[in-house]
């Protein structure tokens, strides 16, 4: 007979809140995962000079699968990916600008922490980015 052992989901911490890009340095300081990411507006154009960190966060035990879906900014504008390391010290994975198809864009944490960061210079906007956060073990 076998034994069945009840498991939970651990869960990643994503800040700020997704449902208000638009404050997203004012707000909780960690975006639990599994969490969706958005820039400004999304899937709607992003205003001229947005500024916003998101930093996704699971519990210690896993590490995180960040995957963006279509990406379209401009060239002036910046999606940057860095991967948390210890005391508060990120490295850079990538950092982006353009047009790129959903799936495209795939990163995992060396840890329990990840950090993404989009600015937008003061050209039209575009429709920006949305991602996907999960952890995985």
């Amino acid at each position: 007979m076998g034994c069945l052992v009840a498991t939970t989901t651990p869960t990643v911490t994503i800040a700020p809140s997704p449902s208000n890009p638009p404050k997203c340095n004012t707000e909780t300081p960690y975006i639990a995962v599994p969490a969706n990411i958005t820039s400004p507006n999304y899937p709607n154009n992003f205003p001229p000079y947005a500024r916003c960190f998101y930093t996704l966060t699971t519990d210690t035990s896993h590490r995180i699968n960040l995957t963006f879906g279509a990406i379209d900014t401009n060239k002036e504008d910046t999606i940057a990916v860095l991967d948390y390391h210890t005391d508060n010290v990120y490295y850079f994975l990538d950092i982006f600008s353009g047009q790129f198809p959903a799936g495209n864009k795939s990163f995992t944490s060396t840890w329990y922490r990840m950090l993404v960061e989009f600015f937008s210079e003061g050209g039209a906007g575009r429709k920006g980015f949305s991602a996907v956060a999960v952890p995985i073990a």
